[in-house]
């Protein structure tokens, strides 16, 4: 899709939902390098998509909906 659209799109969306279903904070907190993952490689199909333009317009990533989800146990001191 994006070798069709790189001529037409400014924009490429990206979201995920972030969960913590097992409670664990430091998984949850490790989540963000999943993040980066996911942002290196729609940044590599943008660049091979425009290689050869070399005045191709940008394309960029709007991480556009990051649901982060904290579960946390309830205090037991109240």
């Amino acid at each position: 899709m994006l070798e069709k659209l790189k001529n037409d799109i400014d924009y490429i969306s990206l979201h995920t939902y972030i969960g913590n279903r097992e409670n664990n904070f430091e998984t949850f907190l490790a989540a963000s390098q999943d993040i980066d993952h996911r942002i290196e490689v729609v940044e590599g199909l943008i660049q091979a998509a425009c290689s050869g333009r070399p005045n191709a317009r940008p394309i960029y990533i709007a991480y556009d909906e990051w649901n982060v989800w904290r579960r946390h146990a309830p205090r037991r001191d109240l």
